[in-house]
């Protein structure tokens, strides 16, 4: 049985109380599957200072503060906290449409790279469920070589809405 599986039987998972950032991409992909586009919102955040914990990524605040200090994010159960596509067997989403972010966790990565595994207190994929000689990445099914053009297109999809948006604010500048 996948990692992911294994967790949502026995504990809390990423995909609860997990604040996922979403790209444009994703929200086209999402909506094209599932002919819904009410799985996000555009979220309001006074305080952006947790941000400087992405340190390793000095481009993520202006790639996902969107104006107004908003962020597009996948909604929420407003009670329990859990992603809105988190079924009875994990997430609902077939593999090549759920957003970029979730596909990447537990990997850390910036725009220019794979940095590593989130392998702190943060970490929320249950390590104690694993079998002896088993890594988390054996588990998942998820290697660096599968992970990466998966950071590529999150950052390209990122990117090109931040230039789309600069490129919008100097014509009004100028117009």
């Amino acid at each position: 049985m996948q990692l992911c599986a294994r967790c949502h039987q026995i504990q809390k998972t990423c995909c609860q109380g997990t604040s996922i950032i979403l790209s444009q991409g994703d929200v086209r992909r999402i909506t094209q599957a599932t002919g819904n586009n009410d799985f996000y919102r555009l979220e309001y955040h006074p305080d952006l200072s947790y941000l400087a914990t992405y340190a390793y990524d000095p481009n993520w605040e202006k790639y996902v503060v969107l104006p107004g200090g908003r962020m597009r994010q996948l909604k929420m159960d407003e009670r329990s906290r859990d992603c809105i596509f988190l079924g009875n067997q994990g997430c609902v989403l077939a593999s090549d449409i759920r957003p970029l972010m979730c596909r990447l966790y537990p990997y850390t990565y910036n725009e220019f790279g794979m940095i590593g595994l989130v392998l702190n207190e943060d970490l929320i994929c249950p390590l104690h469920a694993l079998q002896a000689g088993e890594t988390v990445l054996d588990m998942l099914a998820l290697p660096h070589t599968q992970a990466d053009p998966w950071r590529k297109m999150y950052y390209a999809e990122l990117r090109s809405e931040y230039l789309e948006r600069v490129a919008g604010s100097q014509q009004v500048c100028t117009g």
